[in-house]
């Protein structure tokens, strides 16, 4: 067994491939298995990875996995986990790349606290400037599965360490089919059955905005869906653990920061879809922040164009 695994699916991605896998193989970290899953790229991708993994002959801990047909990023993401063998396993996506003592840091943390989850901050990549993304941490696992509920901290599955058997031991898979908001799916389940929570104060991971071509693309219907289906989904699990009272505010709210989440992330052509969600919950009364309740407000009295509007220029603000 290796002390950490590094899983990293393959989808177009011929133009970040190469970033990504020198920043892998140039860790300071030696124990480490590179698990690749090719998911049916149609670009060269993979001849790129092959080609940047012969100039490491020192890193021959390396698996790549070819799917015989596109199954989309959730089943690669089950595929890396079931061909990794390492103590503790680190989801990157291929179009991002990290620092090159990210593993190092987040490993040493881990042992040194004996922690299941590792957090850091993230480092925002954009074409003509980066933004460093702080992560909102507490040790306390419940309360952080709460936080990631509630839409409070980053919920990505990227770059977080997790002890690999908190994720087999307890079936904490992404569903096939579920491509969007699969991220969002998994961390609230591992962090409620981990053991301790811990974080380091950097920005190990660098996440790539803006990659059309990738996994990743705008929010459409589809993906709304998608996404609706993921909170079905962890509404159900929240809902039958052993302590769901402790959890039952939580998942309520969890599901109005969905809706708020899927407004800024979607179109107006989605609006009327999003407005007609979780119609049952009252939101004046919730712990919602108050320009939340006029947003979802403002949808219910169906001023789609008012809030598109709107929330074009908090995107833009925010991305200044």
């Amino acid at each position: 067994m290796c002390k950490v695994s590094v899983l990293v699916p393959i989808y177009n991605v011929s133009k970040y491939i190469e970033r990504c896998a020198h920043t892998l193989f140039n860790q300071t970290f030696a124990d480490i298995e590179f698990v690749f899953v090719n998911d049916c790229t149609p670009d060269d991708s993979v001849e790129i990875l092959e080609y940047v993994l012969s100039q490491y002959p020192n890193r021959k801990n390396v698996k790549i996995i070819a799917h015989v047909q596109n199954k989309g990023l959730a089943e690669a993401r089950n595929t890396a986990i079931k061909n990794s063998s390492g103590e503790y396993i680190l989801h990157v996506d291929s179009d991002d790349y990290l620092e090159l003592n990210a593993i190092q840091l987040l490993y040493e943390k881990a042992v040194c606290s004996d922690a299941d989850l590792v957090l850091s901050d993230y480092q925002i990549v954009y074409s003509d400037y980066n933004k460093i993304l702080r992560t909102n941490y507490v040790s306390n696992p419940k309360e952080y599965a709460k936080l990631l509920l509630k839409r409070r901290t980053i919920p990505n599955i990227i770059g977080k360490l997790i002890k690999r058997c908190v994720v087999v031991d307890n079936g904490i898979f992404a569903v096939t089919g579920l491509n969007q908001g699969e991220d969002y799916l998994i961390t609230p389940k591992v962090a409620y059955c981990s053991r301790k929570v811990e974080y380091v104060p950097l920005p190990l991971y660098n996440y790539v905005k803006d990659i059309p071509t990738s996994y990743t693309s705008n929010v459409n219907l589809g993906a709304v869906k998608c996404i609706e289906k993921v909170e079905d989904n962890l509404v159900d699990y929240f809902l039958r653990i052993v302590d769901s009272e402790d959890f039952a505010s939580t998942v309520m709210l969890s599901k109005l920061y969905n809706k708020v989440s899927l407004l800024y992330a979607s179109d107006i052509s989605c609006y009327e879809y999003i407005a007609g969600l979780y119609k049952d919950l009252k939101y004046w009364n919730a712990d919602l922040e108050l320009h939340h309740k006029f947003l979802l407000q403002f949808i219910d009295w169906h001023c789609y164009r008012s809030v598109y509007f709107v929330l074009k220029l908090v995107r833009k603000i925010r991305k200044e």
